[in-house]
C-alpha cells in the first residue's frame, strides 16, 4: 500500500508540476485564466500567449482552469505537445482525447473545440470522443464536450449515446455537452462530475416514466 501511494503521488506530482510551473511563471490566477478563456470565445485580443493558435490555446487554458480547481485531487494531463516550459505547440494526436483528469477510480475526459460549423462539429467531435471514453481503464468514466456553441445535432448525439449505454448496461459512463461559459461556471463550482451524473439520472427518470 505504501509503495502504491508513493508511486501514485509521484505521477500526480510529475504531470501536475508542468501546469503548476506555467501558473507560477506567469502569475496566473483563477480570475485571470477565466478572463483568458473569455478572450478566446469573445474574439477579443489578449497579449498573453498571443502566439499560440486559438484552438490549442483553448485546450491550454481549460487545462489550467481544471488544474487550479482539481489539481490537489486528480492528475490533470493535457495531451497536447508542450515545450520544457509547459507551453503547448501542437494539438494532441488524433487517437487520444484532449485532456485526461484521472484518479484511482475516475477517468474524466474533456474534449475541447472551437469548431462552430454544425457539420464539422458533428463529424469530428462525436464518435471519436465516445471511442476515447470507452478506452479509459478506470471504473468510472466521464466525458465533457466543450465548444463555443453546441449544435442541436451534436447534443442529440451525446444524449442518444447515453441512452445506448444505459441499454447496454454500461452504467459507469457519464457525459454532457457544454458551451464554454457553461463549462467554466460548472468548473468554478467543482460540480462537473455531479452535473454529468445528474444529467444521466434525468434521462433515466424520463425513460422510466415513458416506458415504465
Amino acid at each position: 500500500v505504501i509503495s502504491y501511494r508513493e508511486t501514485e503521488s509521484l505521477v500526480l506530482a510529475n504531470y501536475n508540476a508542468v501546469l503548476n510551473k506555467v501558473i507560477s511563471d506567469y502569475g496566473i490566477t483563477e480570475t485571470k485564466i477565466i478572463d483568458l478563456i473569455k478572450s478566446i470565445s469573445n474574439d477579443s485580443k489578449e497579449k498573453l500567449f498571443w502566439y499560440i493558435q486559438k484552438p490549442l490555446k483553448l485546450e491550454f487554458f481549460i487545462s489550467i482552469l481544471i488544474y487550479l480547481k482539481y489539481g490537489s485531487e486528480y492528475v490533470v494531463k493535457p495531451n497536447y505537445k508542450a515545450d520544457d516550459k509547459g507551453i503547448p505547440y501542437q494539438h494532441a494526436p488524433g487517437n487520444i482525447g484532449d485532456i485526461n483528469i484521472t484518479s484511482k477510480s475516475v477517468n474524466w475526459l474533456v474534449e475541447v473545440t472551437l469548431i462552430r460549423n454544425k457539420t464539422q462539429q458533428y463529424n469530428a467531435e462525436t464518435a471519436d470522443c465516445i471511442r476515447h471514453l470507452k478506452q479509459a481503464d478506470k471504473p468510472l468514466k466521464y466525458l465533457s464536450f466543450v465548444a463555443p456553441i453546441v449544435h442541436p445535432d451534436t447534443e442529440e448525439f451525446y444524449h442518444n449515446a447515453i441512452i445506448n449505454m444505459i441499454i447496454n448496461d454500461e452504467d459507469n459512463c457519464f457525459m454532457k455537452t457544454y458551451n464554454i461559459d457553461g463549462f467554466v461556471d460548472i468548473t468554478q463550482c467543482k460540480h462537473n462530475l455531479q452535473d454529468m451524473r445528474t444529467y444521466k439520472d434525468d434521462i433515466v427518470t424520463k425513460m422510466r416514466k415513458k416506458f415504465g
